[in-house]
């Protein structure tokens, strides 16, 4: 068996300023920016979007700055999940239920801002 001590580091991401990474430590996804310039380094555990039960983590596609980062998705992963969750009877949030109703499957890429909330600097 694995230690649950492992650090498995993945999805490394280098941007112009920061470098983006993920890891897990202690059976849990740790995800972390390194400001290149000021060799600040920030920490915390997995991204939770605002959107109600959308089945996927956000992975930085572009990040200007550890407060916020830029990813996309495809209309089809949230019209799916919108359904999904639907038909499973979960809450569908007033934001998620917004976002359904303004795309079809063309609107692609969605573009999805994350603001990092609890981050913390090491």
């Amino acid at each position: 068996a694995q230690s649950p001590y492992c650090w498995n580091v993945d999805n490394i991401k280098v941007m112009d300023r920061y470098i983006y990474f993920d890891f897990n430590y202690k059976e849990q996804t740790i995800q972390a920016f390194v400001d290149t310039e000021t060799d600040e380094k920030y920490v915390f555990r997995i991204l939770r979007n605002d959107i109600d039960h959308v089945p996927f983590l956000i992975f930085p596609k572009v990040c200007t700055c550890p407060e916020k980062i830029v990813t996309y998705l495809t209309a089809t992963m949230l019209i799916e999940s919108y359904a999904y969750n639907k038909r499973a009877g979960e809450k569908i949030s007033e934001v998620f239920d917004t976002l359904y109703h303004s795309i079809s499957e063309d609107s692609n890429p969605v573009l999805v801002f994350a603001y990092l909330k609890n981050k913390h600097r090491i």
